[in-house]
């Protein structure tokens, strides 16, 4: 009786909540705006102390694949762009996730705690005038299937993960970082492969 209660608040606060049923959860410790923008997939959940921004002039700007778990006291917000995050794929509390050039998340990925994935940058070429003034880049970030991201990881804009990535806890990912390659450091730096690079070249073909 309780869940059913909790479930009709929400109802009730988020009329335009995409995709919401009884399949997925939201609790009510949740914050959403722009609600409706945000597409909830089958087994989909937002925990308690999560917040969620979907501003944005694309369709959906937030979407939750089948199984996502946006955990406690995490932050997405899409700042014009989209996050989409693929199915079974986990945030863990207090990541930040800006998604203005839009980010793109895969499968049965894994994020840690404190985490950031920025999708942006500030401009500063013109020395003669304020950072402030200068406006923002968004090139965008693209996360493959299969990719553990340790805690406290930054991953810079303009970036791309290859499948089945490790980045060891703390680094920051200002490049793109090949398929099966374990990487760590400031700035992150490939330090052994998961799989042998003549195995990932034959799987290509």
């Amino acid at each position: 009786m309780l869940d059913l209660l909790k479930r009709e608040i929400i109802k009730l606060k988020y009329p335009k909540l995409q995709g919401f049923d009884k399949t997925n959860y939201v609790d009510i410790g949740a914050y959403l705006y722009g609600a409706g923008k945000i597409f909830l997939c089958r087994n989909a959940s937002i925990l308690k102390g999560a917040m969620l921004y979907g501003e944005s002039d694309e369709e959906v700007a937030i979407r939750l694949a089948e199984n996502v778990q946006v955990r406690e006291y995490t932050y997405l917000h899409a700042y014009g762009g989209h996050i989409f995050l693929g199915k079974n794929s986990s945030v863990a509390p207090y990541s930040l996730i800006y998604g203005n050039g839009g980010v793109n998340i895969g499968d049965n990925c894994m994020i840690a705690n404190h985490c950031s994935i920025v999708a942006f940058n500030h401009n500063f070429s013109d020395n003669d005038s304020l950072m402030i003034d200068q406006g923002l880049s968004a090139k965008g970030i693209v996360i493959g299937d299969d990719v553990w991201i340790g805690a406290h990881v930054t991953i810079l804009d303009g970036v791309k993960v290859g499948n089945g990535v490790i980045l060891g806890a703390g680094s920051v990912v200002t490049k793109n970082i090949e398929d099966y390659a374990i990487a760590m450091g400031t700035p992150a730096k490939v330090v052994k492969f998961r799989r042998k690079k003549d195995i990932l070249k034959e799987n290509v073909r």
